[in-house]
């Protein structure tokens, strides 16, 4: 019977026909034992995750998960759909409950994205606050950075992808603190080692710069982030302009 319905529901997908082949996996679902829901469960996380639809992928391995807890795959599904869904706190604490699931990348990725998020609750946290309080957040994303920058020194990883996203965060805090000359320091110290910067990391060493009164320096590193950022939607170009 699974069979059946498998490669039904896998014709309408190939077809492009998601709704009625969620629709017939569901109604499967509901009239089995769970037990025997598990390989259609799969099937539907997956036309899930075909639709960006991240967080009813989540569920899915999450209730798949209540029928087999040791079920590695679908723990570490779950961790990947929750962090594509824009929650990487809790992707991070479930990853840790099951970190066989995960490479070390991975698990360094997600927490990367957790304090890129923190990173960004500061400067909000930073900016309307009031008192010395106000950068709680963001003194805490520094530390957190160090933190991890260190785990990547260490394995001489200082280059890979989720190493470079932690460099760049922690330009944004150190700007976000007000520690204009150690952002500095540590923007020329990236530079110097010919890495691709990104737009957004360049209007913020360009607020460093204007901080401290070297206003040539800021303008050239403005126009260098409008120029790679000039068919960028995700970055506004008001501020810099």
């Amino acid at each position: 019977m699974v069979e059946g319905i498998m490669k039904h529901a896998m014709i309408l997908i190939e077809e492009k026909r998601m709704d009625e082949a969620e629709d017939l996996i569901k109604q499967a679902i509901s009239k089995m034992p769970n037990k025997h829901t598990l390989p259609l469960r799969n099937l539907i996380a997956t036309l899930y995750q075909s639709r960006k639809d991240f967080v009813a992928e989540a569920v899915t391995y999450h209730d798949i998960l209540q029928i087999v807890p040791d079920d590695f795959d679908a723990a570490r599904a779950r961790s990947l759909a929750i962090l594509r869904m824009g929650a990487p706190d809790l992707a991070s604490n479930y990853a840790r409950k099951t970190p066989t699931a995960f490479s070390t990348e991975e698990i360094r990725s997600m927490e990367q994205a957790r304090i890129g998020r923190l990173v960004k609750w500061g400067e909000i946290e930073a900016r309307y606050g009031i008192g010395p309080e106000r950068f709680s957040a963001i003194d805490n994303a520094i530390v957190e950075s160090n933190r991890l920058r260190a785990t990547f020194k260490h394995d001489e990883v200082l280059d890979s992808p989720s190493a470079l996203n932690v460099e760049f965060d922690r330009i944004v805090a150190l700007r976000n603190r007000v520690q204009m000359k150690e952002a500095i320091e540590h923007f020329q110290e990236i530079k110097q080692r010919n890495i691709f910067i990104p737009a957004y990391v360049l209007a913020v060493a360009a607020d460093a710069y204007l901080y401290l009164r070297e206003p040539k320096v800021a303008r050239d590193l403005y126009l260098q982030a409008l120029e790679l950022s000039a068919n960028n939607s995700e970055h506004p170009e008001r501020e810099w302009q």
